[in-house]
């Protein structure tokens, strides 16, 4: 989607153990997300895949843009940083 911020995710490398004895790997995730009039249209996924998309449509223009920034902010807390 383009002309929309992308964020990503760099999870801590788990502690513990897959079933078969191998370290777990670090989580690496992206998400994305764009307001198209009263609709949202999320990508997200692990980096180096395709992705999902999630869309979303609200009553109004206002109700989808507050929508968004919430779920940006929630991913922003969560540890999601900026990259583009």
């Amino acid at each position: 989607m383009s002309g929309a911020p992308r964020f990503e995710f760099e999870g801590e490398k788990p502690k513990e153990k897959n079933k078969s004895g191998k370290d777990k790997k670090a989580s690496s995730k992206f998400w994305i997300g764009k307001r198209f009039g009263n609709t949202v249209v999320v990508l997200f996924g692990r980096v180096g895949a395709d992705g999902q998309y999630r869309v979303k449509k609200f009553d109004n223009e206002e109700l989808a843009e507050k929508h968004l920034k919430s779920k940006t902010q929630k991913k922003i807390k969560k540890g999601y940083k900026r990259v583009s």
